[in-house]
């Protein structure tokens, strides 16, 4: 169903909200941890301890479509699941050329070689404690490097280590595979990065504005329909804000995802009463 619906979003919206610009689709990619209330399944306690109530959570993997503004495809599993194992699950999916944003807990040499070898690109921030080479300075604050100190985990390909100077002065460095300076300047790459905040966002307002902080379900299968339902009614929400913003001309972003929900509660609860009233009122 989620991806029916998303299809749906796409053949409707896509063309408009698509970057026609690159010659990829952007994606990001995270995670995040749900509590789980009551007793269950082993199968979702991080600490494997049963008695210990805080460790049961589960761990959402999202696969973000950053030009629809919405989640593609997403992977359930036990709190302490390592992000990377799951999101080479999640990347064989992918169809055509894609950018990927994901933060250092994604930091893996080898899914930088596979997404490499795959034609996909990507954009990261450095890991503190990664070990690098520098070959080549391309200008201020950016070099060719290579993270080859360990042959057993080497990437054979060069990256690119920029360094970014936020507004409000913190220094940001990002590794990427795109080595052309004059085809992606520093201001580029930290652009592209800024984009898989929209992930960030996503899991707000499913947490939060539906309410998924917290699943209830006390059976493995429960607690997955729980959340795939928050995925598609965060959807379904997207798409009738869309289709509100088209009437209204206006981009869909100035509608806050919020208020959309709150009108969609209140027309909802309306015509639900009216339709309890219908049969008195023809008695």
């Amino acid at each position: 169903l989620l991806v029916w619906l998303v299809q749906s979003y796409e053949e409707r919206f896509g063309a408009k909200e698509r970057l026609a610009k690159l010659a990829w689709q952007v994606m990001a990619m995270d995670s995040t941890v749900i509590d789980i209330a009551g007793r269950l399944h082993r199968w979702f306690y991080s600490s494997g301890r049963k008695s210990v109530r805080s460790a049961a959570q589960a761990k959402l993997h999202v696969l973000y479509n950053a030009d629809l503004g919405l989640p593609v495809e997403a992977a359930i599993s036990r709190g302490s699941s390592h992000d990377v194992r799951w999101a080479r699950k999640l990347l064989r999916k992918l169809t055509g050329p894609t950018m990927m944003l994901f933060d250092r807990g994604y930091w893996d040499h080898g899914l930088f070689t596979w997404l490499i070898t795959k034609k996909h690109a990507f954009v990261t921030r450095l890991k503190k404690v990664a070990k690098y080479r520098r070959i080549k300075k391309l200008g201020n604050g950016d070099w060719l490097v290579r993270f080859d100190r360990s042959k057993r985990t080497a990437i054979p390909y060069d990256l690119r280590l920029v360094r970014h100077k936020t507004i409000s002065g913190e220094v940001i460095y990002f590794v990427t595979c795109l080595t052309d300076p004059e085809s992606f300047s520093v201001e580029h790459i930290a652009a592209f990065y800024v984009r898989r905040w929209q992930i960030e966002i996503f899991f707000r307002d499913l947490k939060h504005v539906l309410k998924l902080h917290r699943v209830h379900s006390k059976t493995a299968g429960g607690i997955r329909c729980e959340i795939y339902a928050a995925l598609c009614a965060y959807v379904l929400v997207k798409y009738l804000r869309a289709e509100a913003a088209l009437k209204l001309e206006v981009p869909a972003e100035d509608l806050v995802f919020k208020r959309t929900l709150d009108i969609l509660r209140v027309w909802m609860g309306n015509d639900i009463k009216r339709l309890y009233r219908a049969p008195a009122a023809q008695a």
